[in-house]
């Protein structure tokens, strides 16, 4: 009985310090918030992540308690204090989302996940410039490559109009380009089919990792991080799921494309006489793979939902591209850097469908202040890039595809309030690569084709699933040549 007594008491002792003694007890939120991670967890099981981060932000202002120990900011000068500069002395990764989740897949020493400054001394200036020398020698060659053959696999333009699932050829064309950068193959499409299911388990046991988090702290599950997935496993034996990710080979042929960046990292460590193992090399290869293909699968697909959703914008761009040269072969990536609508459609398509949400970004603070509001140690921050690309108060109009704002000189929008490659020391080093092979892929296809949408009642924010990745853009679409006989293959 007194036990029960005792256990009563710690109870109520618990909800009353989470109901006004916690600091965190004055941040607005759901009151379940304060107790529980559910709109964490309720986010990734429905697949509404993004759009449900932006109806919390509407509800509940610019600062939201989304957990017992998490907020979200939506705020780009939120922004500039956690990603920014000076976001690495008083935000950490460790005990974060992809902290947790980068040492589960054994990408903790990757240039964007380490936390030991004397690997990122190494790292970055290795990973930066063997990026850009690739990107220089072989990007566009890749590219090119990549698209003739997944063109002619899906034998596009071989009768009058054919009836082709855009989403599924621009897939397969980004897992070809990323295993031909990263490990200089083309990949095996049994593997891109895994691929997904692979990412569904990780989110599925980050969900467990936040029923933890109302027990421990962040920084106790990631020193015990082998247990809890030990756990997670034994649970999904009980209840018959699969207990382990599934493997995902990334070397499955021979290495026809020898540059690649896995040897442009060896001969640069070796050039630089930096002691680099193996598989540190390896890690950032794979990353660069998941970056390609993990992250910019769904953004290519929908901008090529929005430019077919929008027929104004995508004629302006087949008028833009089919100057640029008499012929497909002319299609350089140096001239369609300089094509500004092309780039103000690609920019407005990372600001309208951005990759991820700010849930996999998530930081740590050290005792810090963020837009006024004091984060003690321990709890979690992040921005929501989807919230702050639809807010009113930084754009026009935010819910239309307007990619005449980036070309505008009379535009008032505040485009600070997209940055998707991030700021500061961990910005993404595959910014221009990224750019590259969207380039090339939307102004080939636009150049080559016409296009009708077939499954016309596709809506992206109804039919796609977002969790921490947002997945699921489905286009249909009839592709015609505009020349007879000329296919791009």
């Amino acid at each position: 009985m007194l036990i029960l007594y005792l256990l009563a008491v710690a109870m109520v002792g618990w909800l009353i310090y989470r109901l006004h003694l916690d600091p965190l007890s004055r941040i607005p939120g759901p009151l379940l918030a304060k107790f529980v991670p559910i709109c964490n967890i309720r986010m990734v099981l429905t697949g509404r992540m993004m759009f449900t981060f932006k109806e919390l932000h509407d509800t509940y202002g610019p600062v939201v308690r989304i957990g017992p120990s998490e907020l979200s900011f939506a705020t780009h000068s939120a922004f500039d204090t956690i990603y920014g500069p000076y976001g690495d002395k008083n935000f950490s990764l460790y005990g974060s989302r992809k902290g947790l989740l980068g040492s589960l897949g054994g990408m903790a020493e990757s240039l964007g996940n380490s936390t030991d400054k004397e690997n990122r001394r190494k790292l970055r200036p290795l990973v930066a410039t063997s990026l850009n020398e690739l990107l220089a020698a072989k990007g566009e060659e890749y590219c090119h490559l990549a698209m003739d053959e997944q063109l002619a696999s899906h034998r596009v333009g071989q009768t009058e109009a054919t009836p082709v699932s855009l989403s599924t050829l621009n897939n397969r064309y980004l897992w070809q380009f990323a295993s031909m950068a990263a490990n200089g193959n083309r990949g095996d499409e049994t593997d891109r089919v895994s691929f997904d299911p692979h990412v569904d388990w990780l989110d599925r046991f980050m969900c467990f990792l936040e029923t933890l988090f109302i027990f421990f702290s962040r920084a106790t599950i990631h020193r015990h991080l082998g247990i809890a997935l030990h756990l997670w496993q034994a649970i999904c034996f009980i209840f018959r799921q699969p207990v382990h990710p599934g493997e995902v080979n990334y070397d499955r042929d021979e290495s026809p494309f020898p540059d690649n960046l896995h040897s442009r990292l060896q001969q640069a460590a070796s050039r630089t006489s930096l002691h680099v193992p193996e598989y540190l090399l390896q890690i950032n290869c794979f990353v660069l793979r998941f970056s390609i293909y993990g992250t910019a699968d769904n953004m290519l697909n929908a901008l090529f939902y929005f430019l077919l959703r929008n027929p104004q914008c995508l004629k302006r761009l087949e008028e833009e591209v089919s100057c640029v040269g008499a012929t497909v072969n002319e299609l350089s990536d140096d001239r369609l850097a300089k094509l500004p609508y092309l780039n103000a459609c690609i920019n407005e398509t990372f600001r309208i469908a951005p990759a991820f949400n700010g849930g996999i970004l998530q930081r740590v603070s050290c005792g810090a202040t963020v837009d006024g509001v004091y984060v003690p140690p321990g709890v979690a921050v992040s921005v929501d890039h989807y919230t702050l690309g639809h807010d009113p108060q930084y754009w026009a109009k935010p819910d239309v595809f307007n990619p005449e704002r980036w070309i505008d000189p009379d535009c008032k929008d505040n485009f600070k309030a997209s940055r998707p490659f991030l700021i500061g020391a961990r910005q993404c080093p595959g910014r221009q690569m990224a750019y590259q092979m969207f380039r090339v892929c939307v102004a080939k296809l636009v150049y080559l084709y016409t296009f009708e949408l077939l499954n016309k009642d596709f809506d992206i924010e109804r039919d796609t699933f977002s969790s921490y990745h947002w997945t699921g853009v489905k286009l249909d679409v009839t592709m015609k040549p505009r020349s007879p006989g000329v296919l791009g293959y």
